[in-house]
Protein backbone atom coordinates (compact mmCIF):
# COMPACT_ATOMS: atom_id res chain seq x y z
CA UNK A 1 0.00 0.00 0.00
CA UNK A 2 1.58 3.27 -1.06
CA UNK A 3 1.25 5.93 1.77
CA UNK A 4 1.27 9.71 1.36
CA UNK A 5 2.93 11.66 4.19
CA UNK A 6 4.10 15.27 5.03
CA UNK A 7 7.46 15.58 5.97
CA UNK A 8 8.99 17.63 8.59
CA UNK A 9 9.60 20.10 7.01
CA UNK A 10 12.60 22.37 5.37
CA UNK A 11 15.48 24.11 7.20
CA UNK A 12 16.66 27.60 5.70
CA UNK A 13 13.42 28.55 4.01
CA UNK A 14 14.13 32.56 2.86
CA UNK A 15 14.64 34.68 0.55
CA UNK A 16 18.06 33.70 -1.35
CA UNK A 17 18.63 30.51 0.56
CA UNK A 18 18.94 27.30 -0.29
CA UNK A 19 16.21 25.33 1.48
CA UNK A 20 16.78 21.44 2.34
CA UNK A 21 14.78 18.97 3.61
CA UNK A 22 15.83 15.50 4.11
CA UNK A 23 13.82 12.19 3.48
CA UNK A 24 13.58 9.31 5.35
CA UNK A 25 15.62 6.31 3.90
CA UNK A 26 14.21 2.57 3.79
CA UNK A 27 11.00 3.21 1.48
CA UNK A 28 10.16 2.42 -2.24
CA UNK A 29 9.58 6.28 -3.36
CA UNK A 30 6.69 6.86 -6.32
CA UNK A 31 7.20 10.78 -5.83
CA UNK A 32 7.16 13.79 -4.28
CA UNK A 33 4.34 16.85 -3.92
CA UNK A 34 6.18 20.71 -3.17
CA UNK A 35 3.66 22.99 -2.52
CA UNK A 36 4.97 26.33 -1.96
CA UNK A 37 3.35 29.66 -1.56
CA UNK A 38 4.80 33.29 -1.80
CA UNK A 39 3.30 36.34 -0.32
CA UNK A 40 0.10 34.03 0.43
CA UNK A 41 0.29 33.13 -3.47
CA UNK A 42 0.07 29.62 -4.80
CA UNK A 43 -0.55 30.41 -7.91
CA UNK A 44 1.38 29.20 -11.02
CA UNK A 45 3.13 32.39 -11.64
CA UNK A 46 3.93 33.20 -8.04
CA UNK A 47 5.67 29.65 -7.73
CA UNK A 48 7.12 29.98 -10.55
CA UNK A 49 9.04 33.60 -10.06
CA UNK A 50 9.65 32.60 -5.90
CA UNK A 51 11.64 29.21 -6.66
CA UNK A 52 14.99 29.14 -8.75
CA UNK A 53 15.67 25.44 -8.99
CA UNK A 54 14.92 22.39 -7.60
CA UNK A 55 17.51 19.61 -7.02
CA UNK A 56 16.97 15.89 -5.80
CA UNK A 57 20.78 14.48 -4.08
CA UNK A 58 20.32 10.60 -4.33
CA UNK A 59 23.25 9.14 -1.98
CA UNK A 60 25.47 12.01 -3.17
CA UNK A 61 24.20 11.96 -6.80
CA UNK A 62 22.12 14.67 -8.29
CA UNK A 63 19.68 12.91 -9.74
CA UNK A 64 17.12 16.00 -10.58
CA UNK A 65 17.30 19.21 -11.32
CA UNK A 66 14.87 22.10 -13.00
CA UNK A 67 13.16 24.79 -12.42
CA UNK A 68 9.62 24.83 -11.53
CA UNK A 69 8.81 26.37 -15.12
CA UNK A 70 10.85 23.43 -17.03
CA UNK A 71 9.14 20.56 -14.12
CA UNK A 72 5.40 21.71 -14.81
CA UNK A 73 6.29 21.49 -18.47
CA UNK A 74 7.32 18.06 -18.59
CA UNK A 75 4.34 17.01 -16.50
CA UNK A 76 2.10 19.05 -18.58
CA UNK A 77 3.69 17.52 -21.98
CA UNK A 78 3.02 14.56 -20.94
CA UNK A 79 -0.96 15.16 -20.10
CA UNK A 80 -0.82 15.94 -16.61
CA UNK A 81 -1.87 19.61 -15.40
CA UNK A 82 0.38 22.61 -14.21
CA UNK A 83 0.70 22.83 -10.82
CA UNK A 84 -1.82 25.42 -10.00
CA UNK A 85 -4.80 22.75 -11.84
CA UNK A 86 -4.77 24.89 -15.31
CA UNK A 87 -4.14 23.57 -18.91
CA UNK A 88 -5.44 19.95 -17.92
CA UNK A 89 -6.53 18.84 -21.34
CA UNK A 90 -6.47 15.32 -20.63
CA UNK A 91 -8.18 15.35 -17.57
CA UNK A 92 -5.67 13.19 -15.69
CA UNK A 93 -5.60 13.73 -11.62
CA UNK A 94 -3.43 16.72 -10.11
CA UNK A 95 -2.36 17.36 -6.74
CA UNK A 96 -3.72 20.75 -6.58
CA UNK A 97 -1.54 23.77 -5.91
CA UNK A 98 1.86 20.99 -5.91
CA UNK A 99 4.68 20.73 -8.12
CA UNK A 100 4.93 16.08 -8.60
CA UNK A 101 8.50 15.12 -9.03
CA UNK A 102 7.25 11.35 -10.51
CA UNK A 103 9.89 8.67 -9.82
CA UNK A 104 6.93 5.91 -10.81
CA UNK A 105 5.49 8.13 -13.60
CA UNK A 106 1.88 7.21 -14.52
CA UNK A 107 2.71 8.04 -17.98
CA UNK A 108 5.72 5.12 -18.20
CA UNK A 109 3.71 2.24 -17.48
CA UNK A 110 4.87 -1.34 -18.92
CA UNK A 111 3.21 -4.73 -17.89
CA UNK A 112 5.72 -4.35 -14.99
CA UNK A 113 3.99 -1.53 -13.73
CA UNK A 114 5.28 2.08 -13.25
CA UNK A 115 6.59 0.91 -10.36
CA UNK A 116 9.71 -0.22 -12.39
CA UNK A 117 11.06 3.08 -11.98
CA UNK A 118 10.37 4.10 -8.16
CA UNK A 119 13.15 4.78 -6.03
CA UNK A 120 14.61 2.46 -3.62
CA UNK A 121 16.36 3.32 -0.52
CA UNK A 122 16.99 -0.20 0.98
CA UNK A 123 20.48 0.06 2.79
CA UNK A 124 21.09 3.46 2.53
CA UNK A 125 22.77 5.70 4.22
CA UNK A 126 20.85 9.15 5.46
CA UNK A 127 21.77 10.76 1.71
CA UNK A 128 18.62 11.44 0.49
CA UNK A 129 17.33 14.98 0.25
CA UNK A 130 15.35 17.34 -1.97
CA UNK A 131 16.91 21.25 -2.21
CA UNK A 132 14.74 24.26 -3.67
CA UNK A 133 16.79 27.71 -3.88
CA UNK A 134 14.65 30.33 -3.32
CA UNK A 135 14.36 33.69 -5.17
CA UNK A 136 16.63 36.52 -4.06
CA UNK A 137 13.58 38.94 -3.92
CA UNK A 138 10.66 36.00 -3.04
CA UNK A 139 8.07 37.51 -0.25
CA UNK A 140 6.84 35.47 2.74
CA UNK A 141 8.39 31.95 1.10
CA UNK A 142 6.82 29.21 2.41
CA UNK A 143 7.28 25.31 1.32
CA UNK A 144 6.16 21.97 2.80
CA UNK A 145 6.95 18.79 1.28
CA UNK A 146 4.56 15.18 0.77
CA UNK A 147 5.92 12.09 0.45
CA UNK A 148 4.27 9.38 -1.62
CA UNK A 149 6.39 5.95 -0.67
CA UNK A 150 5.57 2.03 0.39
CA UNK A 151 7.59 0.03 2.36
CA UNK A 152 7.81 -2.50 -0.38
CA UNK A 153 11.52 -1.85 -0.73
CA UNK A 154 14.29 -2.35 -2.99
CA UNK A 155 18.04 -1.50 -2.80
CA UNK A 156 18.97 1.78 -4.86
CA UNK A 157 20.23 0.62 -8.71
CA UNK A 158 18.59 1.55 -11.56
CA UNK A 159 17.09 5.46 -11.68
CA UNK A 160 15.78 7.62 -13.95
CA UNK A 161 18.03 10.82 -14.23
CA UNK A 162 16.81 14.44 -15.25
CA UNK A 163 20.14 16.25 -15.91
CA UNK A 164 20.72 19.66 -17.04
CA UNK A 165 23.02 21.59 -19.39
CA UNK A 166 23.55 24.38 -21.64
CA UNK A 167 24.00 25.00 -25.47
CA UNK A 168 25.47 28.14 -26.65
CA UNK A 169 24.60 29.13 -30.03
CA UNK A 170 25.31 31.56 -32.63
CA UNK A 171 23.58 32.59 -35.34
CA UNK A 172 20.80 30.48 -36.93
CA UNK A 173 21.83 26.87 -38.37
CA UNK A 174 23.55 23.48 -37.79
CA UNK A 175 24.62 22.56 -34.23
CA UNK A 176 26.27 19.58 -33.12
CA UNK A 177 25.89 18.03 -29.49
CA UNK A 178 28.91 15.62 -29.89
CA UNK A 179 29.76 12.70 -27.52
CA UNK A 180 27.19 12.32 -25.70
CA UNK A 181 27.20 10.36 -22.22
CA UNK A 182 26.81 6.66 -22.96
CA UNK A 183 25.95 3.79 -20.86
CA UNK A 184 22.60 4.72 -19.69
CA UNK A 185 19.38 4.43 -21.96
CA UNK A 186 18.01 8.07 -23.02
CA UNK A 187 13.51 7.90 -22.49
CA UNK A 188 13.95 11.75 -23.62
CA UNK A 189 15.49 15.11 -24.21
CA UNK A 190 13.99 18.68 -23.62
CA UNK A 191 15.47 21.40 -25.06
CA UNK A 192 13.94 24.62 -23.44
CA UNK A 193 13.76 27.13 -26.35
CA UNK A 194 11.45 28.02 -29.14
CA UNK A 195 14.53 28.68 -31.81
CA UNK A 196 14.99 24.68 -32.43
CA UNK A 197 13.60 23.59 -35.45
CA UNK A 198 14.68 20.18 -35.23
CA UNK A 199 16.68 17.52 -33.84
CA UNK A 200 18.65 14.64 -35.77
CA UNK A 201 19.86 11.54 -34.04
CA UNK A 202 23.61 9.86 -35.13
CA UNK A 203 24.88 6.50 -33.95
CA UNK A 204 26.86 3.83 -34.92
CA UNK A 205 27.08 5.82 -38.70
CA UNK A 206 23.29 5.69 -38.56
CA UNK A 207 20.36 8.35 -38.31
CA UNK A 208 18.06 6.88 -36.95
CA UNK A 209 15.39 9.49 -36.03
CA UNK A 210 14.75 13.11 -37.05
CA UNK A 211 12.05 15.18 -35.42
CA UNK A 212 11.13 18.57 -36.52
CA UNK A 213 8.35 20.66 -35.60
CA UNK A 214 6.03 19.82 -38.47
CA UNK A 215 6.50 16.30 -37.79
CA UNK A 216 6.18 15.89 -33.93
CA UNK A 217 2.66 16.06 -33.10
CA UNK A 218 1.27 13.44 -35.20
CA UNK A 219 4.57 11.54 -34.15
CA UNK A 220 3.91 11.34 -30.73
CA UNK A 221 0.01 12.78 -30.08
CA UNK A 222 -0.87 8.79 -30.46
CA UNK A 223 1.16 7.97 -27.60
CA UNK A 224 -0.43 10.76 -25.59
CA UNK A 225 3.11 13.28 -25.92
CA UNK A 226 2.47 16.61 -26.24
CA UNK A 227 4.41 19.43 -27.84
CA UNK A 228 4.65 23.41 -26.87
CA UNK A 229 5.76 26.15 -28.88
CA UNK A 230 8.59 27.13 -26.15
CA UNK A 231 10.02 23.99 -25.99
CA UNK A 232 10.55 20.89 -28.18
CA UNK A 233 11.04 17.77 -26.64
CA UNK A 234 12.95 14.76 -28.58
CA UNK A 235 11.66 11.11 -27.15
CA UNK A 236 13.06 8.31 -27.34
CA UNK A 237 10.86 6.27 -25.29
CA UNK A 238 8.70 7.13 -28.45
CA UNK A 239 5.78 4.31 -26.65
CA UNK A 240 6.53 5.91 -23.51
CA UNK A 241 7.33 2.09 -22.70
CA UNK A 242 9.46 1.36 -19.16
CA UNK A 243 11.22 -1.46 -21.38
CA UNK A 244 11.25 1.39 -24.43
CA UNK A 245 14.57 4.16 -24.89
CA UNK A 246 17.72 5.04 -26.66
CA UNK A 247 20.18 1.99 -25.60
CA UNK A 248 23.88 3.38 -25.39
CA UNK A 249 25.66 0.39 -24.75
CA UNK A 250 26.58 -2.92 -27.07
CA UNK A 251 26.06 -6.18 -26.76
CA UNK A 252 29.78 -6.23 -25.59
CA UNK A 253 29.28 -3.87 -23.05
CA UNK A 254 31.29 -1.25 -24.70
CA UNK A 255 29.28 1.94 -24.77
CA UNK A 256 28.32 3.53 -28.23
CA UNK A 257 31.09 6.12 -29.53
CA UNK A 258 29.24 8.24 -32.00
CA UNK A 259 26.42 9.25 -30.37
CA UNK A 260 25.69 13.08 -31.25
CA UNK A 261 22.72 14.92 -31.95
CA UNK A 262 22.57 17.99 -34.80
CA UNK A 263 20.03 20.61 -33.98
CA UNK A 264 18.97 23.40 -36.68
CA UNK A 265 18.40 26.36 -34.85
CA UNK A 266 16.16 28.93 -36.26
CA UNK A 267 15.74 33.14 -35.50
CA UNK A 268 19.03 33.34 -33.04
CA UNK A 269 19.09 36.80 -32.15
CA UNK A 270 22.34 38.47 -31.79
CA UNK A 271 25.79 36.56 -31.50
CA UNK A 272 24.98 34.60 -28.41
CA UNK A 273 21.91 32.72 -27.15
CA UNK A 274 21.70 30.18 -24.32
CA UNK A 275 19.17 27.94 -23.50
CA UNK A 276 18.92 24.96 -21.16
CA UNK A 277 17.98 21.13 -22.05
CA UNK A 278 17.62 18.16 -19.77
CA UNK A 279 18.30 14.91 -20.30
CA UNK A 280 15.78 11.96 -19.00
CA UNK A 281 18.24 8.68 -19.31
CA UNK A 282 17.75 5.27 -17.01
CA UNK A 283 21.13 4.70 -15.25
CA UNK A 284 22.74 2.18 -12.47
CA UNK A 285 24.16 3.79 -10.02
CA UNK A 286 25.80 1.57 -7.97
Amino acid sequence: MREIIKNIGFNAVAPGQKASARLPVDRLYYGLALRASFNGSTSRAAVEAGIKDIELVYNGQNVRQFTPAQLNYINRINGLCNADGTDNSQNRYAYRDALMVHFAAPWQASIQGEEVNALGTLGMNDDLHLDVTIADDAVAPMLELWLIYSYANRAPGRVLKMLRQSLNVGQAGQYDLNNLRTGPVYSRIHFFSPLVKSVEIQALGRFPAKYTRENLPFLTAVYGLGQETAAFTMPMDYTQQVSDGFPTTLPNGAGISDLNLRLDIGGAAGSSTVFPFISELREELF
